[in-house]
């Protein structure tokens, strides 16, 4: 554009000057908006969509260079927490994870790229005992100019499960009559302590008059209490080795 300035010196004459201007267009930021941002996700699920919808808006621009997606306020579990994207044509994902930081990056258009944040999934790798605290996460956008989204905000929520006690099989054995029958039980519970062991000895009715006088002997560990039905023996032929002591006297009196 231009502009004409005409000042009158005092003798009355005129002078003219013209100036000429260029005014350049700013920039407007993307903005981000999320609806459905809060995920109830439960131990040993799969890969679960964190949002229900993302809102882009960017007034200058059609198309977006990138995305981020953070963990943030130390919610992060290393060696728990993934974040799951499936590549398209346009944009392709990033998970890194030491800072626990998924990056989208390809220059699509805005509705796609909205498209492609509400695909992406959460999943929690330990299927043991996974950390319940909540997560907070963080949502950005940048569009082709170097323009950077305020990030948009949502949470997920671990729902922890109570896994079973996994208990060890352990091999056959041939005895006379009169032998000790010992086996070892070994078990594990990933995510709490066993409070309560329960286990049955039986036989074949055909040998119940061989059975007489066997013993059986159990090793326990870390069990807080005891119950057996020895079917055919007798009560004193029975032996339990918990950390030494015998069967009348429960573990959790062991110290």
């Amino acid at each position: 554009g231009w502009m004409q300035m005409i000042i009158q010196q005092p003798d009355g004459t005129k002078v003219t000057h013209t100036m000429s201007f260029t005014i350049e267009a700013g920039t407007e930021e993307p903005s981000i908006e999320i609806e459905g941002n809060h995920l109830v996700y439960t131990e040993d699920e799969g890969p679960r969509r964190l949002i229900s919808r993302a809102l882009i808006n960017d007034d200058d621009d059609t198309h977006l260079e990138g995305a981020t997606i953070r963990f943030v306020n130390q919610s992060y579990v290393v060696g728990e927490d993934r974040l799951v994207f499936v590549d398209t044509n346009e944009i392709t994902g990033t998970w890194n994870e030491q800072e626990g930081v998924l990056t989208l990056q390809g220059r699509a258009k805005v509705e796609n790229y909205a498209t492609a944040l509400e695909k992406v999934a959460y999943k929690n790798t330990n299927h043991g005992a996974p950390t319940s605290a909540l997560r907070q996460l963080e949502w950005a956008v940048s569009d082709d100019e170097g323009g950077l989204s305020v990030p948009a905000d949502s949470t997920l929520e671990l729902i922890p499960v109570n896994d079973p006690t996994q208990l060890e099989s352990f091999p056959d054995q041939m005895l006379d009559q009169g032998d000790t029958f010992l086996f070892i039980l070994t078990f594990e519970d990933v995510d709490s302590d066993l409070a309560d062991l329960t286990f049955e000895v039986s036989h074949d009715a055909d040998v119940a008059t061989n059975i007489k006088g066997t013993k059986v002997e159990v090793l326990l560990e870390e069990v807080v209490d005891i119950h057996a039905s020895l079917n055919g023996l007798d009560q004193e032929s029975y032996r339990s080795k918990c950390f030494g002591q015998p069967f009348d006297k429960l573990c959790d009196e062991i110290v």
